[in-house]
């Protein structure tokens, strides 16, 4: 398939074809006219007696007979043009000053302009028609001792000379309004061109695109599937354990590709938001480098946190995103790494002021390594390495990108450290503003507790039985008493009559979805009007959690939960109420 630059040359090209065909076709009927009229003058002069006159029109005559053939062969027919039309133009100066018969040899002025317009274009004829013009001029009023003038009158001059600029400036206008339009339909077919290229490429890459995710959500879909039916199956049996991590790799696979997908279309609409709450970026770390240790077991690789011990902390930092960011690199090292180690440094040191801290992240991998020319290639959105296709597991080309906007909207930057040709490093550098110490008192207390408070109550809102179920037993297993609903009618009811200690409350539910309830809640004169509400959705975007806020929750919680997310998002609205 031709490239679109091809194309468009090709088109360009053939506008310049037609324009030199349209001034070939100008050139030959003025060639083959020329001819005609110089045989007809040519003998009238002979026939007169005027033998050098009838001889200089037979030259003339002869130049265009000659210009007709030649402009049939040639593929640059200016380069005949222009001399012809010079000598054209000379002619009729001829006639000017010798009058012709019966001084008629003015009236050839006037053609000479157009000729030179119509053939040559605006710009080249433009000027050779103004100097035409100026030398008829001088001629006709200036013509000093040396030119035997022929005997024109005064009124005859004031009458020829308005006729010869009316015509030349009639010739100049259109032509100039003919080459404008000429342009401007070149530029619109261009433009056209280029519109439906773009067109075809875009559903081009939409058809990809929608065949590549088709893959990517399959894939983990069917080892959930497979193996939740595996379990189902045979729920005792000795590879239960690990079919219940294969399928939660699967499922993290499958939420990591979901929120990319998500974070994309917040970026492009411009809406990416940032969250900064009280963060141990060292354990972070290591919790997230955790996560990632089966899928490095399962390629038989070596997964290591390094926390450097005098690392800041608590810095304040989206925790959720600098976890993403942390979690995709990761997941790029393992894949592109077919042995050796995966490695996550963390060094950190307090800024000048004391009031931030410098925060530095390195991935270093022992994979093929990024070639020079590609090290800012790797971060355009669904770009891959066309020579590692099917040397590894597939993906979208979404994480690296989005990663770069995450770490761009924190005001730090992300790139590759220059290496050998063996492995790759990715470093993030971040300013980090450090908790004051109160803060991060209150921050410490909500890090301590694995489980929470005895006696604490909490009233669960959600249609789907299994996500009740999930939030029940987590809860559960952290030592409170649960009370579920399946609506928020019925949450409202519960919320009014009941004393809990938070309110979770899934925000699409029938009857009365939870922003409706959480507005009720809070509009009672029952218990629950100062209690934590906790919006559970599987809207992330930012519009879902400003509509949260707005209806009375305290803060969103996003599905799927984690146990470890559920904790400690109940620590911090216990902790607050308390």
């Amino acid at each position: 398939m031709p490239t679109r630059e091809g194309e468009f040359e090709k088109i360009l090209s053939q506008f310049a074809a037609t324009e030199l065909n349209r001034k070939r076709r100008t050139s030959m009927v003025t060639a083959l006219c020329g001819t005609l009229i110089c045989a007809v003058a040519g003998t009238v002069a002979f026939y007169r007696g005027q033998v050098l006159r009838g001889w200089i029109i037979a030259g003339v005559g002869l130049i265009s007979a000659i210009a007709v053939p030649l402009l049939l062969r040639t593929r640059r027919p200016d380069r005949i043009n222009l001399p012809a039309l010079i000598a054209i133009s000379v002619f009729t100066l001829y006639l000017l000053v010798t009058g012709g018969t019966d001084n008629s040899g003015a009236l050839w002025v006037t053609i000479s302009p157009p000729l030179l317009l119509f053939s040559l274009g605006v710009r080249r004829g433009g000027w050779l028609a103004l100097a035409f013009l100026a030398a008829a001029l001088v001629i006709l009023f200036f013509p000093g001792d040396r030119l035997l003038l022929a005997t024109y009158t005064l009124d005859f001059k004031l009458r020829i000379l308005p006729a010869i600029l009316f015509v030349a400036a009639i010739s100049f206008v259109y032509e100039l309004a003919r080459e404008k339009a000429q342009a401007g339909y070149e530029r619109e077919i261009v433009e056209r061109l280029r519109a439906e290229r773009a067109a075809e490429e875009a559903s081009r890459a939409k058809s990809a695109f929608l065949a590549k995710m088709s893959h990517e959500l399959r894939t983990p879909l069917n080892g959930i599937l497979g193996l939740g039916a595996l379990l189902k199956e045979d729920p005792a049996g000795s590879e239960s354990r690990r079919w219940l991590d294969a399928l939660l790799r699967s499922a993290r696979q499958l939420k990591i590709l979901i929120d990319d997908l998500l974070d994309l279309a917040t970026v492009e609409a411009g809406r990416l938001r940032l969250n900064p709450v009280p963060t141990d970026v060292g354990t972070l770390c290591h919790e997230t480098v955790e996560a990632m240790q089966p899928a490095a077991r399962e390629k038989g690789l070596s997964l290591d946190c390094r926390v450097a011990p005098d690392l800041p902390s608590p810095l304040r930092v989206d925790r959720q995103r600098l976890g993403q960011v942390i979690l995709n690199l990761l997941s790029n090292a393992i894949k592109f790494t077919s042995s050796g180690e995966v490695r996550l440094e963390v060094e950190g040191r307090p800024g000048a002021d004391g009031t931030c801290a410098e925060v530095s992240l390195r991935v270093i991998d022992q994979g093929p390594g990024i070639p020079p020319a590609d090290r800012e290639k790797i971060f355009e959105r669904f770009w891959q390495n066309p020579e590692l296709a099917g040397l590894t597991a597939s993906g979208v080309g979404l994480g690296l990108s989005i990663c770069r906007e995450i770490v761009t909207g924190m005001g730090g930057r992300i790139f590759v450290v220059p290496t050998g040709s063996l492995g790759a490093t990715f470093q993030v550098e971040l300013r980090l503003e450090r908790v004051q110490e109160q803060t991060a008192g209150a921050f410490q207390a909500t890090m301590t507790p694995s489980v929470l408070r005895p006696g604490v109550r909490i009233l669960v809102a959600d249609d789907d039985a299994t996500s009740r179920e999930v939030l029940a037993v987590m809860l559960r297993r952290f030592g409170a008493e649960v009370v579920l609903v399946a609506d928020g009618l019925k949450a409202v009811a519960r919320a009014e009559a009941e004393r809990f200690d938070a309110i979770l409350l899934d925000c699409k539910m029938p009857n009365l979805d939870g922003y409706e309830a959480a507005r009720r809640i809070r509009a009672g004169d029952g218990p629950g009007r100062t209690v934590p509400i906790v919006a559970v959705t599987a809207g992330v975007l930012e519009e879902e959690r400003a509509r949260c806020l707005a209806a009375g929750m305290n803060t969103v919680l996003a599905k799927p939960i984690e146990p470890e997310a559920l904790r400690r998002t109940m620590v911090e609205v216990l902790t607050d109420r308390s």
